[in-house]
């Protein structure tokens, strides 16, 4: 069966190890990463449920992302990754909400989910590290591409699970006490992931060589390398 996607391209601004502060790292790149996420979880025979990269915090929006599958080209370099997004839940039940039923007088249904079992939504990824980027590929029956989803679980990975992490054992367990490209010296690093939409050159040029005949501004916004 042949469906229709919607693919959008994001710019990868950030992967890697930094110093605070800078915008180039010390060490790292997304081919690198992704690499290393790939060993991390076919190499280790983990469950879904081992794959999700951080804890939730008190406060947060957003929930837990697991790696639903990843894919790699050997022949071009190319990453497929498929994120499983957390959807919550009611002490292990999904709600739903009889939305035929008049406001003020809806009835609540809770659904028991199977053992085990994670209630959420896929999405997918295609990241070609040669020019730095990403796509975002949405089918039409669904309505989110989790982006912030796939960023945070990137930039908590590397943040906690690469080869580059130096961690500590204290009386609490172990924590990450800094970052090593060779295992050698640590260094107190800021681990980080982060992307933004694709500007299409050509849209860019002919605002640049409209700049005399715009009359109103609607949205304002920054163009580098204007």
């Amino acid at each position: 069966m042949i469906e229709k996607v919607k693919i959008q391209f994001y710019k990868i601004a950030k992967c890697g190890y930094y110093k605070y502060g800078e915008s180039s790292p010390e060490f790292g790149n997304i081919a690198d990463i992704l690499n290393q996420l790939y060993e991390w979880v076919s190499g280790n025979d983990k469950s879904l449920n081992e794959t999700c990269t951080y804890e939730l915090e008190d406060g947060e929006d957003i929930y837990r992302t697991f790696c639903f599958d990843i894919k790699r080209n050997q022949q071009t370099g190319d990453f497929v990754l498929v994120t499983w997004n957390e959807t919550p839940t009611n002490e292990g039940r999904v709600v739903t909400v009889n939305g035929l039923q008049p406001v003020g007088n809806a009835e609540v249904n809770f659904t028991d989910l199977p053992e085990g079992s994670i209630p959420g939504y896929a999405t997918y990824f295609w990241f070609v590290p040669n020019s730095n980027v990403f796509a975002a590929i949405r089918f039409y029956h669904t309505l989110l591409i989790g982006k912030s989803n796939l960023e945070k679980y990137l930039r908590e990975y590397c943040a906690k699970f690469t080869s580059y992490v130096v961690v500590e054992e204290n009386h609490d367990g172990a924590e990450v006490f800094g970052y090593s490209f060779d295992g050698s010296d640590s260094k107190h690093l800021k681990a980080d992931f982060k992307s933004f939409l694709y500007k299409k050159p050509g849209q860019i040029e002919a605002l640049r060589s409209s700049c005399d005949t715009i009359t109103k501004v609607i949205r304002k916004n920054r163009l580098t390398g204007w």
